[in-house]
């Protein structure tokens, strides 16, 4: 294990790259109303990078973050993040929606570090320190999907979709570098190959219940996170709100309360649990779901739910992930490919229903969507398989 203040500058590096690589994967939500009039598309069509993204981001998490367990993390970082710079720049240069869709799907299966970095800070930790380490880690995340959106959104109101695209390509490849100097430079013991990787991963879901549970728990959890976040922008840009997109998207800013949230829920974790926290933020989540059904036309109202919400998918989430995790340390990339691609295909499946839902029965359907998923998240821990 890396000395005290070695790990401190490690967890920091990892924070900021999470933050960073994980925002890449929302840069459609805030610009996909600019880039379908850039491109003549409509905004049905053009929504459709949310979804990609986190259908790309799932195909990293399931293909990529498995080689976690056999290569040097060090080299894996540099160049994941060198791949998803250069496909944000592909995404610049382009002029059709297809194109951009397709470079933003690249991007976001790249764009998987975080999910590398999280099983490795583990390791690294003394058991009584991985929870806590592990909520500064999703501490950076919340940040990177808080402050995407706004900065997103904010430069394609002044400069256009495509600084957007630059702008992230060029931030990604120095953060994702930067973050690397501090990994541990050493060959991974595991000599697994990729197709034994694979089968050593579909054995951990048939022999572990908990694991099946943790998972699909949390991808509820994410896809009633997701619907709302689908379905922010056309709200506030219609009336009686009609703010622009990038107003819109300063909405986002309203999740950086968690980010005081969190580490609690590491401590309370670590301390008690993931009872607790688990009960917390399912409570959290049902109050933002009534908050946006009851009060959709008050502004204040629809600001205390936004706020409320990454608060509760971090207190969902990082109990579960540190259970996950927990199974079998040495296998912490398998495990949390398992997790985390269950958990995106969640998000994935919320949002696409969201899409089509807000254009059927509009934001009051939304939310019934929402509350479906917080019923299943809540069943999930329930269960008899419930965590001990």
């Amino acid at each position: 294990m890396a000395s005290k203040s070695a790990s401190a500058r490690m967890v920091g590096a990892c924070a900021l790259c999470a933050g960073v690589t994980l925002g890449n994967i929302y840069i459609g939500q805030p610009l996909f109303t600019v880039i379908a009039a850039g491109t003549g598309s409509s905004l049905t069509a053009a929504q459709g990078l949310i979804t990609v993204s986190l259908l790309g981001y799932a195909a990293g998490l399931l293909l990529l973050v498995p080689l976690a367990d056999r290569h040097n993390p060090r080299n894996l970082v540099r160049i994941l993040g060198t791949l998803c710079a250069i496909t944000l720049a592909c995404g610049a240069l382009s002029n059709g929606l297809t194109p951009i869709m397709f470079a933003t799907a690249l991007a976001a299966m790249f764009s998987i570090i975080p999910q590398i970095l999280i099983p490795l800070v583990m390791a690294e930790m003394p058991p009584e320190q991985r929870a806590p380490a592990m909520s500064v880690i999703l501490t950076g995340m919340i940040c990177g999907i808080a402050l995407s959106r706004p900065i997103f959104g904010g430069i394609g109101d002044y400069a256009g979709w495509k600084a957007t695209y630059v702008t992230a390509s060029i931030v990604t490849l120095i953060v994702s570098w930067m973050a690397s100097f501090t990994l541990p430079n050493s060959p991974k013991v595991h000599r697994h190959s990729y197709a034994e990787l694979f089968s050593s991963m579909t054995r951990l879901v048939r022999t572990s219940p908990l694991l099946r549970q943790v998972a699909l728990r949390n991808a509820a959890n994410y896809a009633a996170f997701n619907a709302f976040w689908v379905g922010l922008t056309p709200l506030l840009i219609s009336p009686p709100f009609s703010f622009s997109a990038g107003q819109a998207s300063l909405v986002g800013l309203l999740g950086i309360g968690a980010t005081l949230a969190a580490p609690f829920a590491g401590k309370l974790t670590a301390r008690s649990g993931p009872r607790t926290p688990l009960t917390i933020g399912l409570i959290a989540l049902l109050i933002a779901i009534l908050g946006f059904l009851l009060g959709q036309e008050n502004l204040a109202v629809v600001f205390v739910a936004a706020f409320l919400l990454p608060i509760a998918m971090l207190y969902i989430q990082i109990p579960s992930q540190h259970a996950a995790l927990s199974i079998d340390p040495a296998a912490g990339g398998r495990l949390n490919t398992v997790f985390m691609f269950t958990t995106f295909l969640g998000g994935a499946i919320g949002s696409q229903i969201a899409g089509m839902v807000l254009q059927r029965w509009g934001w009051t359907g939304l939310c019934i969507e929402a509350a479906i998923f917080w019923l299943a998240a809540f069943a999930l821990s329930r269960s008899p398989k419930r965590i001990s």
